[in-house]
């Protein structure tokens, strides 16, 4: 995890290679897929699993209309928290 300087902004490898037009999202969608593949193979819940491929599918599909689902996916994790402390 690393911060822009000056900011409480944290972001990862996912996010950084996001805003990669193209190829980022293949490597991340890539990446996700082999990390499924060895939770079913460790023996994670089938349900759970489901639950994982969809939010990968979700996440592939906000980020590839436009090519800012990073900036998207950060906004709306940045909204989610910030009203979960003010309530």
């Amino acid at each position: 995890m690393k911060s822009i300087p000056g900011t409480s902004i944290r972001f990862g490898l996912d996010s950084a290679l996001g805003l990669i037009p193209g190829g980022g999202d293949i490597g991340t969608a890539a990446a996700s897929g082999w990390i499924l593949l060895q939770a079913r193979r460790s023996g994670m819940p089938k349900r759970r699993l489901a639950r994982t491929a969809a939010n990968i599918a979700i996440a592939g599909r906000v980020a590839r209309p436009s090519g800012d689902g990073a900036i998207r996916i950060y906004l709306f994790l940045y909204a989610s928290r910030r009203s979960r402390t003010r309530s």
